[in-house]
């Protein structure tokens, strides 16, 4: 209901779990204790999800069908100041176990060329400006015509997302959607 009449550059995002308990404990060990093992131990699960979850039911989500030659699975970038201080990009190997067990090539079809503070304790409208030009297509990549996927490890407001598929799209793109492992639950106000 969050989204409820927003306007978004992606086609759909589809999230296989709930950010919280165990998931949100294991996303939080792999950020920020560097515990790369768990990315790719997550994709594999998350990749069994999605096989069965979108591609056998593609006309309830991502409509992605593995033998197409169009299609790309393109991890969130990070910063590269970001990158070498964790070590890795939680994206990039998410991606890679899901693109290993679907077939689905994976391209680096973004960069991250501003350094933004981190989204988390933002409020929505604070995501949207804070990551406003923060993504560019990489140089020698042609978007035109092209399916992507742009995978992340959470959903929260849809603004990276957003502005990543907003920025394939003015590239050319003929679709981008969302594939994250997880979604955050919006709180229910207090009444």
């Amino acid at each position: 209901m969050s989204c409820f009449g927003k306007a978004f550059s992606f086609d759909r995002n589809y999230a296989t779990f709930v950010y919280e308990d165990l998931i949100r404990d294991l996303l939080l060990d792999l950020k920020f204790n560097q515990k790369k093992q768990i990315a790719y131990s997550l994709g594999m699960l998350w990749a069994e999800h999605v096989q069965r979850d979108c591609i056998v039911q593609g006309q309830n989500s991502l409509s992605v069908q593995p033998c197409s030659s169009n299609i790309y699975l393109v991890p969130l970038p990070m910063h590269p100041k970001k990158q070498r201080e964790r070590g890795f990009n939680q994206a990039e190997v998410l991606a890679k176990a899901v693109g290993e067990r679907l077939g689905i090539p994976i391209v680096n079809a973004l960069e991250r060329v501003l350094d933004t503070p981190p989204q988390s304790g933002l409020h929505p409208r604070q995501r949207v400006e804070n990551i406003r030009g923060a993504f560019a297509v990489v140089k020698n990549e042609s978007p035109q015509g092209k399916h992507y996927i742009v995978v992340d490890d959470i959903y929260t407001t849809g603004a990276s997302l957003n502005e990543c598929a907003r920025v394939l799209k003015e590239a050319g793109a003929s679709s981008i959607c969302g594939l994250t492992l997880s979604v955050v639950k919006k709180k229910k106000e207090k009444e």
